[in-house]
């Protein structure tokens, strides 16, 4: 038939803590999966896709400050990858990418904590001590006040490559790829900063007697 074998692989993984610290909480999920399929004999086509979704929070320095932070942080990562390979000739083989990945990310300090003076949130009276001896006594700046950040990448890219088995000492590959990456300061807006990536290249290796190898591109 046209479809001659499929290969699977697909996992999902939980993991999720919560120390003796107060919001010190911490979760990520994750999964990964890769499917392909060998077509009419001399093609492999596969699709993989990564997920990952994790939460954190942070209490900041408890020795330092004595009370904790409510500040959190979010991630979340997504990527798709298609790929192909084809065995034109006994010489010649070809193969091909095509990529998708997004991240966002966000971090949040609800509230102002801690003893609030003037809008900023100062720790308890704590009294550091150093290796030498020395200590000094007094409150610390937790926070400056509450704040929520959002951010968001995306990145697209396409990839080719060929090689030909010229004779016995002589190979040429060539190729190229296309990237183009784009940030978004509000993730719902229009993107702050875009960025072309773009490579063409050559190359070939050989042999001499056997014994030594040459590489130019």
């Amino acid at each position: 038939g046209l479809v001659g074998r499929v290969d699977y692989f697909s996992e999902f993984a939980r993991f999720e803590t919560d120390n003796d610290q107060p919001n010190n909480a911490y979760r990520i999920k994750t999964y990964a999966g890769r499917f392909g399929a060998a077509v009419a004999q001399n093609t492999y086509l596969s699709a993989t896709i990564r997920w990952l979704d994790k939460f954190y929070a942070s209490p900041n320095g408890m020795s330092l400050f004595g009370t904790p932070d409510d500040a959190w942080q979010t991630g979340r990562m997504s990527s798709v990858g298609l790929s192909g390979q084809t065995q034109l000739s006994d010489r010649w083989i070809a193969s091909g990418r095509l990529g998708l990945s997004v991240q966002r990310a966000r971090f949040v300090n609800p509230t102002t904590s801690g003893t609030v003076f003037s809008g900023v949130g100062f720790g308890d009276v704590r009294t550091i001590t150093g290796a030498n001896g020395y200590s000094a006594t007094g409150r610390g700046v937790l926070d400056w006040g509450p704040y929520d950040s959002r951010s968001r990448g995306v990145r697209q890219g396409v990839y080719a490559q060929t090689t030909y088995q010229a004779g016995r000492h002589l190979s040429i590959s060539g190729g190229g790829n296309y990237e183009r990456e784009k940030a978004y300061t509000d993730p719902d807006g229009d993107p702050t900063t875009t960025r072309d990536n773009g490579t063409i290249w050559v190359e070939g290796r050989g042999s001499v007697l056997d014994r030594v190898s040459l590489t130019a591109g």
